[in-house]
């Protein structure tokens, strides 16, 4: 064929002419014509750079095979480089009504709707056929991204609403937490910003919290809505404590705290935000001052001692088992007798107790004090020199506290509370064990042992069945019978809960009950975060104790304590 000829010497023209005479010639339905029509119109488009007449070419080619996906896209490629935006949508839409799988169709009437809105300027068009994608596939992100991105430009907030809710709405019934939580979110913020419907808003970050309840962005959000309106301050203060728990230096908790309480007329809760706040010199004035203001010099005057039931539902951590508290309270004997140390040991004799009722000194009135002010019995005491610099807890049995005659340890009095408050604490039943066993796993093995007397089943750990085996009989000898029917009843309900033994979470819980204990004695947050720095070398370990310490210095807990110990701001 000619055209061939031409087209081998590189004569395109010559070849299109040619070409364009043979199918002049050629019947519609000759099978040679539609190859032809489209080698020549390549030819045009691309050698002679005829986009008109090579998409003329292709035209034709089509009025024989309309559905030809292939001619279609090469008509498409041609109409894109001639900025034919019109034509390109023709061609793509006739694409998408040649496929019938619904993802790929979105994607077509997506590509129209991108025409329609970057080369037309037709951003309606482009919202009904990114609508279109989304009919066909609700999963089609960038699309639904788009039609967000074209109501914001235009500043067409009610339609964006139901575009949001008309998305929500789609969702499949399996659709997951994540899922519906990205659409929840910014129809949160626009009926926050741009609507100015709190209340609606604040519904659905409710129900954002309950799909996503660690979603710290969400919670702050929905911490400020609270906040906002009085009516919901009790739902602002037990959020903001929740925010506190995951960061213990949110500022702006602690700071919404202070103005919820103040507004209240609750001067105690305004007074614990306003301490942390000063404590992390991020108070304002106003903050500063009132803290100031109600600050103690001294040590707290304690009106109440402390019961049973207070300890329980408040000193004591949330963290801790107190059915292991339990079990520990009735093998304290045990233990006790295996490893207590004999008061020769420290140089001391037993009979030479000071008798507290007989002796006068400062440290014994404290003592008595922080005993009777924390509903605890108080231990023996012993006056003994030393290197020691204010006193020691000793592992004597009864545990005894030695400190140094005179009144060095009184110069810094609620210093001194705050660690007579722990070192208390430890003489609480069962938790004379956490200062007793020194290491998780002895710990472990007692705690099993007690358990193993009425469970002999019991599966144990290969490293521990010596340890365990070796204090059943101790236990077994160290307790009546009416002890031993109190430790049955404390193993089964350990039992019958499949309780945790996480004996390092047990004792974690005892520091922070100890450090609470400490700080109701001693009033002052800025006391017990000194001596805890100074006392704890393991900074993983003090940042725990801190943030434990902090986040119980604005909770119910502590200003309920305070208040029953007659130590809260009071109003006027």
């Amino acid at each position: 064929m000619l055209a061939d000829v031409h087209e081998r010497r590189g004569d395109f023209r010559g070849m299109v002419e040619a070409a364009s005479k043979a199918l002049a010639a050629m019947d519609q339905d000759d099978v040679r014509r539609l190859p032809l029509l489209r080698r020549v119109s390549t030819v045009q488009f691309e050698k002679l750079k005829d986009g008109e007449g090579a998409a003329s070419l292709l035209q034709q080619a089509l009025d024989g095979s309309p559905e030809d996906r292939e001619l279609l896209n090469e008509l498409l490629r041609i109409y894109s480089a001639l900025k034919r935006f019109n034509d390109v949508i023709r061609v793509v839409l006739r694409l998408a009504d040649l496929v019938h799988e619904p993802a790929q169709q979105a994607r077509y009437f997506g590509a129209a709707a991108k025409i329609y809105r970057r080369e037309l300027n037709q951003p309606e068009k482009g919202l009904e056929y990114f609508g279109k994608a989304l009919e066909q596939d609700p999963s089609f992100t960038d699309a639904r991204l788009a039609q967000v991105e074209i109501l914001t430009e235009n500043k067409e907030w009610e339609r964006l609403e139901r575009l949001y809710k008309k998305s929500i709405a789609a969702l499949p019934k399996q659709a997951s937490a994540e899922e519906r939580v990205a659409l929840y979110e910014p129809l949160a913020d626009l009926l926050t910003e741009r609507l100015e419907r709190p209340k609606d808003a604040m519904m659905l970050r409710e129900a954002i919290l309950k799909l996503a309840p660690d979603n710290a962005s969400s919670m702050e959000k929905l911490s400020e809505l609270y906040g906002s309106n009085p009516e919901f301050a009790e739902k602002a203060i037990g959020l903001n404590r929740r925010l506190l728990e995951q960061n213990p230096s949110r500022i702006n908790s602690l700071r919404m705290l202070y103005q919820i309480s103040s507004g209240q007329g609750e001067p105690d809760g305004a007074f614990c935000a306003a301490t942390l706040l000063s404590m992390l010199s991020q108070a304002s004035p106003e903050e500063r001052t009132f803290y100031r203001g109600h600050r103690l010099e001294d040590v707290p005057t304690i009106v109440n001692r402390l019961k049973d039931e207070h300890w329980n539902d408040f000193i004591y951590h949330s963290s801790m088992n107190q059915t292991i508290t339990s079990i520990f309270s009735v093998i304290s004997p045990a233990v006790m007798k295996a490893k207590a140390v004999p008061h020769a040991h420290y140089g001391l004799d037993p009979s030479k107790a000071v008798a507290a009722s007989a002796d006068t000194s400062g440290f014994s009135g404290f003592l008595g004090f922080a005993a009777n002010s924390l509903g605890v019995e108080q231990p023996p005491l012993f006056f003994h020199t030393g290197e020691r610099k204010s006193f020691e807890l000793i592992d004597t049995h009864p545990m005894a506290i030695i400190a140094m005659p005179g009144d060095e340890a009184l110069k810094d009095r609620m210093g001194l509370a705050f660690q007579l408050g722990q070192a208390l604490t430890l003489l609480r039943p069962g938790l004379a064990v956490r200062k007793l066993v020194p290491t998780g796993t002895e710990m472990s093995a007692w705690l099993l042992a007690a358990i193993k007397i009425f469970v002999p089943t019991l599966p144990l750990p290969s490293e521990l069945v010596g340890s365990v085996t070796d204090r059943v009989a101790p236990i077994r000898e160290s307790l009546s019978n009416t002890a031993l029917e109190r430790l049955q009843g404390h193993v089964q309900a350990f039992v019958s809960k499949a309780a945790d033994a996480d004996l390092k979470r047990w004792a974690k819980a005892v520091d922070f009950s100890c450090d609470r204990a400490g700080l109701l004695l001693c009033g002052d947050v800025s006391v017990a975060v000194r001596l805890l720095k100074a006392s704890i070398e393991d900074k993983s370990a003090l940042a725990e104790r801190l943030r434990a310490l902090s986040t119980f210095v604005v909770s119910d807990e502590h200003l309920f304590l305070r208040k029953r110990l007659g130590t809260a701001v009071k109003v006027g």
